[in-house]
Order: structure tokens, then sequence, then C-alpha cells
């Protein structure tokens, strides 16, 4: 299935206004992160650590709350939707996409291969088959992953969002895309829900840490590539 009918079966699923706070709540979400980490007076190395990680979580619950707004179903079971495949991190589902969340640390770069991307990689496989092969479900959910990229110069800012369908064998990309060129594709649909408010950035990005004097804040594998990026860059 080529890059086309996958970015078609997209917009069909997740109208233009919902795929526009899509591409917002990254950059609301690492701003929001970044402003904690100064409050909490860190700087260098630790600011970075705790802006990930806390851009990660605001980011979650921004996601979950735009997909119950929009109509979608958020799902945080542990496995993913009529499988036996294990989940750790919550979807957002609408039709047929089952849309999470990936850091990368180059511009079209694969994510880490965590358990959870590894289940939804193989999910499309059902974008791999032969339309015309009567084993081929036309309808089966796909794994579709918001990739950002944090801009290194600059702990505020994201410097690149892509949307991406990654192919069975983690390997290479079935499909990936910056997500402004992507909704530049969807013409002029309108229609949609209401934008991120206030109040929900507030709800997203209260996260009640009182850091331990001298302990830097955790950093998960994404976030140890984060620093290596940053020491490169």
């Amino acid at each position: 299935m080529g890059h086309a009918v996958i970015a078609a079966l997209i917009r069909r699923a997740i109208p233009k206004q919902v795929m526009l706070d899509h591409a917002e709540i990254p950059g609301v979400a690492r701003k929001a992160a970044a402003e904690k980490a100064r409050e909490l007076g860190l700087s260098g190395r630790a600011a970075r650590r705790s802006t990930g990680f806390n851009a990660h979580l605001v980011m979650e619950n921004l996601l979950k709350d735009l997909c119950e707004r929009a109509g979608g179903v958020v799902i945080e079971d542990r496995a993913f939707p009529d499988t036996e495949l294990t989940l750790h991190q919550p979807l957002s589902r609408y039709g047929r996409i089952l849309l999470g969340r990936a850091t990368i640390h180059e511009r079209k770069g694969m994510p880490s291969a965590n358990v959870t991307r590894r289940n939804g990689a193989a999910l499309n496989r059902s974008l791999t088959g032969d339309l015309f092969d009567p084993s081929t479900d036309a309808s089966a959910p796909f794994h579709v992953l918001l990739l950002t990229l944090p801009d290194f110069h600059d702990l505020d800012k994201i410097a690149a969002t892509y949307l991406a369908v990654i192919a069975p064998d983690f390997n290479s990309f079935l499909f990936v895309e910056e997500i402004d060129d992507f909704i530049a594709g969807y013409g002029d649909e309108e229609g949609g829900v209401e934008p991120v408010t206030a109040d929900a950035l507030a709800d997203a990005g209260d996260f009640g840490l009182i850091p331990r004097k001298g302990v830097e804040p955790y950093a998960g594998e994404e976030q140890r590539a984060e620093d290596a990026a940053q020491e490169k860059s």
C-alpha cells in the first residue's frame, strides 16, 4: 500500500481540525515543561531531562483530552485491541487509526523500538498485504505515531513533528511526513473540535514535582538518546 493511500486512510479517520490540534500540542507541552524546569531552578542536562520527561506527561494528557473531545476512544489496556500484543502506552483510536507518540533525535529518524512500538508495527502488516488477496483485512486497525524532534538549541521548542507508520520489521517507514505538509493535503476541509484551552493545559501540566536535592531527574532510553544528540549538535 503506497504513501498516498496510507495518507488518505489517515485523513479519512482524523478530521483536519483535529489534526491541527495534534500539530499544536507538542509545542505547547514542550513550552510548559521547559517553564516548569526553570521554576525548579534546573539548568543544563538536568533541565533537558526534566523538560523531556514532563513534556511527555503533558502531551500524553492533552492527547487523551483531545481524543475524547473529538469523539475518539482512549485505549489504556494492557494489549492492543482484539489482540494479545502487549501495550504499555496509551493510544488514541480514531476508526482504524491507533495513534501513539514517540520522541526522535534526528529528522525523519526512527524512534526507539520499545515493546509497544514493535507490537504496533506488527499490526501494520495489514498495510503491506495484497488488497486482492481474500486473507487481507482491509478494515484492520493500524498503528500511526506522532513523532516529535526536540530543538537541541532551544529548550522551549520542538524542531519538527511527523506522522509516521513503521514497517512490520521495524527497519523502515511505510509512511512518514512532516505534520504541516500532511495537513496541507486536506485542502479546505473544515470542522472539528475546540482547540486546547488554558484550563486543559493547566490540568495536564500539574506535575506536582518536588525534586530531591542532589538527585537528577530519571533519564530513560529516549532521554539518554536526546542527551547524546544534544552533545553532538
